[in-house]
């Protein structure tokens, strides 16, 4: 999977911290590291995620000897692998040493060509685990760089964690392009004292961790590099806040799945409330089940994964994959949030995230995440969690704010001040208010 034949060995692969690794070392080491997993009869390798350049030779030597690597957080691996060995009948950690565990299982026979296998909770809590070949991933990555907008610079970095599909992700798509990884790098502010890669850069990150940065630069950054940010829509605001902290820089956000990958990009600075813009190339978008022209996001593209791993069981993927999003498409692809988090008030169907895109156009808003909760009279009322930038509003002006800015009915049934708003390491906000 990885090209290095097509690449120059004196090209630099990895720059960590003052440390320079060209593409030629790159191979040396990760064959190196192939010699000693190549030797372990198990195929799954569980690789806690440490952003330093041994966690990229394991990636790659797992890759050169066909095992099917698990990426894991650094944080207590052998506690998260505990957790998932009874998904497998045999399984490998890797750290510095290289730790064995054998379940009762039966033996999955997994695809040649499967890449690796990445547990997330989703948007259930439950966790799955989502099965990614070789073939999708490398579809993904020259379909990406297929978009003009989206052509190779010299350096690329990525602001989430490497365990993270957007990280984890990143980094192989530049080490299989060519391209220089900046690795362990957490703000923006990094790179600031070296003009010359920032200008050349592209920067991925979710808006969350993006915008933490964002807000705490105290003055201007110049530079033309590109930030790209998936995983939460980003709101006309932090838009705005980049624009200004950011003058010369270039803003895109995309759509997509760890199931599908990319499904549509926003290449405007400014681009229509809700909107998710146009498809990648090679991408059918189906709207299932439409209410009012709104519907189930189903996707149809070479990049979509191969499937998910469920208590020791593989569940193949169909050929068009729900996403559980709810969105409509006129033109270009637009979003009104998560079919499982749709709010059935007294028989109107609320969308949260399309009515927290309208708040927070309000100046007096920082931040707010919207849901329902149970009424015995409403059977849901929906509920606005709130970060007041300044005096706070009545819940009325609110209300009487979304009513102006909406083309479906919507309103806030109770509103409740907050310090700031959690948000998980992925960048997706958490309720305050649980329900049993």
């Amino acid at each position: 999977m990885i090209p290095f034949s097509n690449i120059s060995k004196e090209k630099t692969a990895i720059i960590y911290h003052e440390q320079f690794i060209n593409y030629g070392k790159l191979q040396q080491m990760s064959r190196s590291y192939q010699k000693k997993i190549q030797k372990e009869e198990e195929r799954i390798v569980f690789i806690p995620m440490d952003e330093c350049p041994e966690t990229v030779y394991k990636l790659i030597a797992c890759i050169l000897a066909k095992k099917i690597f698990v990426p894991i957080s650094n944080q207590r691996p052998e506690e998260q692998v505990n957790k998932l060995i009874g998904e497998f009948s045999s399984s490998i950690l890797w750290t510095k040493e290289i730790c064995h565990f054998q379940t009762n299982n039966k033996p999955i026979l997994f695809p040649e060509d499967t890449l690796f296998i990445g547990f997330t909770s989703g948007t259930t809590g439950e966790r799955k685990g989502f099965i990614r070949n070789q073939k999708s991933w490398l579809n993904s990555f020259n379909i990406f760089h297929s978009v003009p907008v989206f052509a190779k610079k010299n350096y690329v970095t990525c602001l989430t964690p490497l365990h993270y599909s957007l990280g984890l992700y990143t980094l192989l798509q530049t080490l299989c392009s060519g391209q220089t990884y900046l690795l362990g790098i957490r703000k923006i502010s990094s790179l600031a004292s070296n003009p010359a890669v920032l200008n050349d850069s592209q920067i991925f990150s979710v808006p969350t961790v993006f915008n933490y940065w964002i807000e705490k630069m105290e003055k201007p950054m110049f530079g033309t590099f590109d930030v790209i940010l998936g995983g939460e829509s980003v709101t006309e605001n932090q838009r705005k806040t980049f624009a200004s902290k950011c003058p010369e820089a270039r803003l895109f956000d995309f759509y997509g799945t760890s199931e599908t990958s990319f499904i549509s990009y926003n290449d405007q600075q400014l681009p229509e409330r809700n909107c998710l813009g146009n498809f990648f190339p090679k991408v059918q978008v189906t709207i299932l089940d439409a209410d009012d022209s709104i519907g189930e996001i189903a996707v149809k593209s070479p990049m979509n994964f191969q499937g998910y791993l469920n208590n020791g069981q593989i569940i193949l993927a169909e050929e068009t994959i729900k996403t559980g999003d709810l969105g409509k498409y006129e033109k270009v692809l637009f979003y009104f949030g998560r079919k499982d988090k749709r709010i059935n008030r007294k028989g109107e169907k609320i969308f949260p995230a399309y009515l927290e895109k309208i708040v927070l156009q309000l100046p007096q808003i920082k931040d707010a995440l919207i849901y329902g909760v149970s009424d015995p009279e409403l059977g849901e009322r929906v509920l606005a969690e709130v970060v007041w930038k300044d005096e706070p509003l009545a819940l009325s002006a609110i209300n009487e704010f979304i009513k102006a800015n909406s083309y479906r009915k919507g309103k806030i049934d109770t509103l409740l001040s907050v310090q700031e708003i959690q948000y998980n390491e992925s960048g997706k906000k958490k309720r305050s208010i649980q329900e049993k």
